[in-house]
């Protein structure tokens, strides 16, 4: 929680109390993601899950064949055995990552999986213009609900949700246009439960850079085939 005791800030719909749009709407990159939902297994294990979510969403048909495995944050983080995310994602206070290491990792955790997808860095930070941000991650966002991509998001988590002091990473499952909010699968599952925001709050949720390194936040699209 943020100094005043909030958990969810008054801006925020849970998915338990607003599912509307998932009934009306085909929403394909949520429900390419939804039955691949986990919880980070550390405290800075956010780009692990959600690299592993993706990770089985585009496997799609391959996980039916007999015999097959979904990944685990632990299979991938042995797979790609990279020192970044064996660091950033300890369990004692690791540094974390940053977005362009994660499209790093993601792409070798895809390429150790026999996978494809075309990977794209969105970065915004403070100089970013939110307006524009806004309406480019609207269009990403239609693309998410045709099933052509899918979305991480590397946020700064009070801003975005209301509460937690800390640079963070979570897919981003659908789009309600009519509302203009988009619903965060947060995979810090100890605490919070799906959430849609406004597309306004995570632009300027994004716009900021990370502590540690200073380079800035954004987001990170992940093509695959409908």
């Amino acid at each position: 929680m943020n100094a005043d005791g909030i958990k969810y800030a008054d801006w925020v719909r849970l998915l338990s109390e607003d599912n509307g749009h998932l009934r009306a709407s085909p929403a394909q990159g949520y429900w390419r993601l939804a039955p691949h939902y986990v919880c980070q297994i550390t405290d800075c294990a956010c780009s692990l899950a959600s690299a592993t979510m993706v990770i089985n969403a585009v496997s799609g048909n391959r996980l039916r064949a007999p015999g097959s495995m979904m990944v685990t944050q632990e299979s991938l983080l042995q797979t790609v055995n990279d020192e970044i995310w064996h660091k950033g994602s300890g369990k004692n206070g690791g540094p974390g990552i940053t977005l362009t290491e994660l499209e790093k990792l993601l792409r070798q955790g895809l390429a150790a999986h026999d996978l494809h997808a075309e990977l794209r860095v969105v970065p915004l930070g403070d100089k970013a213009d939110a307006a524009k941000a806004a309406d480019q991650l609207r269009l990403d966002m239609h693309a998410c609900e045709r099933g052509r991509q899918l979305v991480i998001a590397n946020y700064f988590s009070e801003t975005a949700v209301g509460s937690g002091d800390y640079g963070h990473f979570s897919p981003v499952a659908a789009y309600d246009a009519r509302q203009d909010l988009v619903l965060v699968m947060d995979v810090w599952r100890y605490e919070y439960e799906p959430y849609w925001i406004p597309v306004a709050k995570l632009v300027e949720s994004m716009m900021t850079a990370s502590r540690i390194t200073g380079e800035p936040r954004g987001y990170l699209t992940v093509g695959m085939e409908s």
